[in-house]
């Protein structure tokens, strides 16, 4: 299905109530709430009686002192508050106080952050948010930069409170895929691969790369030493899971999949796991697969993109297979390990799977977004969204539906998507942004709002750019 972009709809406040006006409508209206009862027979109207009260704290009800309503019949009854009109408004069929609704699907909260710019150029950046703030990752545009990355960290209110630094040796160390960022068990969690080739840290073997863990709490403050862990060969693309009380580690080495578990604070975990061989040699070791962890309340979910191919797969909270990785049969391609992104969740016994893929086999397209739910390792349900430029989608899912931003070159375009996997567009809009915007991370909050790190609309190798993080609030 082909993305429709809606622009934000003003008209609506205006309409309804004209429409409920002229009696539009045929549901039969309810007897609900205090005062006269919501049945004509039963004396609803102003006939015979005096009208009185205040919509004020009253929107969708009945006035809290008088005898008038400020209800969605109100007007066909005749009974409406003096000040309905001015009090109420409606936003996506539900009457909400015209002093707090907004009738956009989605709002900028204040100003967008600026959390890193300059030179060098930075890539798309990485985000979690606890429920005291979020820390935000930046990293230079090229995988293969011999520059020092690091992560920010801010309280709830977008306040700077510490800087972390990536400690992978005395020297600034080249790297292979992007920094994982987690908030698990009340901290924060970084987890990336490094040129480990000359490090003393390490003992001689390790291999040319190697994944490296640290731990902090809220304040940016170590809980545990750094632990640095790899099998001989090419280590990266690592990620992170949680199950409650321990960490599941997993990263592509030489295209298997290994994983490690580690206590959340502990200085050590537990024996690496070699859970499957890789697929065979497919590609080169430059397009190591991207790899995703999703917890389902007994064990791991497992996703690996390869280029154009989605592996599928589960393990234990140990690592043990539960589901060897299996080749997901579905219509559509995936974009290649580094020019790509793949998040998942699992709601409602599937997993919903977000990932860029192409209109054609060449992973350079990148043209398409597809959202795809998961039962049993089969694909029952998806949809996909144009988009010019889909290397970086996310996501966030909230009371039943999925928001997907994307861009369509320099502004942000965000589209709802609901359980049935159709697009919402009464939830769906372009929305401008101050620096403009081109790929971004996203992440609900505590009282759930959407946070968004993101890099501007310049994409020029030659020009400087900058990350940046914005609140968005979505609709009622």
């Amino acid at each position: 299905m082909a993305y429709r972009s809606r622009l934000r709809r003003t008209f609506l406040a205006s309409a309804l109530p004209l429409a409920l006006a002229a009696g539009c409508g045929t549901q039969t209206p309810p007897n609900t709430g205090p005062g006269p009862s919501a049945d004509p027979a039963d004396g609803r109207g102003k006939a015979d009686r005096k009208l009185y009260g205040s919509c004020e704290d009253a929107c969708g009800s009945h006035a809290i002192e008088g005898t008038c309503w400020c209800d969605e019949y109100c007007s066909t009854y005749g009974d409406c508050c003096e000040d309905f009109d001015a009090e109420c408004v409606s936003c996506g069929g539900e009457l909400l106080p015209s002093d707090e609704a907004s009738c956009a699907p989605v709002e900028r909260i204040g100003d967008p952050i600026e959390v890193c710019s300059g030179s060098p150029r930075f890539g798309t950046p990485t985000l979690a948010a606890s429920t005291t703030g979020f820390v935000v990752g930046c990293e230079p545009i090229s995988h293969w930069a011999t520059v020092e990355r690091y992560a920010a960290l801010f309280d709830v209110d977008g306040q700077s409170i510490a800087e972390v630094t990536t400690r992978n040796g005395p020297h600034q160390r080249q790297y292979r895929s992007p920094l994982g960022l987690y908030a698990h068990g009340g901290g924060y969690q970084l987890i990336y691969d490094y040129d480990c080739t000359s490090s003393e840290s390490l003992e001689t073997g390790h291999g040319q790369s190697c994944i490296q863990l640290q731990r902090f709490d809220l304040e940016g403050r170590e809980t545990s030493a750094p632990v640095n862990f790899a099998s001989p060969g090419w280590n990266d693309h690592p990620a992170l899971g949680f199950d409650g009380s321990s960490l599941l580690a997993t990263w592509s080495n030489n295209q298997r999949a290994v994983v490690r578990t580690f206590e959340l604070d502990g200085e050590d975990g537990g024996p690496q796991l070699e859970v499957w061989p890789g697929p065979g040699a497919l590609h080169s070791n430059d397009l190591a697969a991207r790899t995703t962890l999703v917890w389902n309340g007994d064990g791991y979910g497992m996703f690996r993109v390869e280029r154009t191919d989605l592996y599928f797969g589960e393990v234990s909270a140990e690592g043990e297979v539960i589901r060897p990785l299996t080749r997901v049969e579905s219509p559509r391609y995936y974009a290649d390990a580094f020019n790509g992104a793949i998040e998942a969740v699992y709601d409602r016994g599937r997993y919903v799977l977000l990932a860029a893929r192409n209109s054609s086999t060449w992973p350079g397209t990148m043209d398409r977004v597809s959202l795809e739910a998961l039962e049993d390792g089969e694909v029952v349900d998806g949809i996909e969204i144009e988009t010019p430029l889909s290397r970086f989608p996310t996501m966030v899912h909230q009371d039943g539906r999925f928001f997907v931003f994307t861009t369509d070159g320099s502004n942000l375009v965000m589209t709802g998507i609901d359980d049935a996997f159709d697009i919402d567009e009464d939830r769906s809009a372009v929305l401008e942004m101050p620096t403009g915007y081109l790929a971004g991370k996203a992440a609900l909050t505590a009282d759930g709002d959407v946070l968004l790190a993101y890099i501007d609309g310049t994409w020029q190798v030659s020009s400087d750019n900058a990350v940046y993080v914005q609140r968005l609030r979505l609709a009622h």
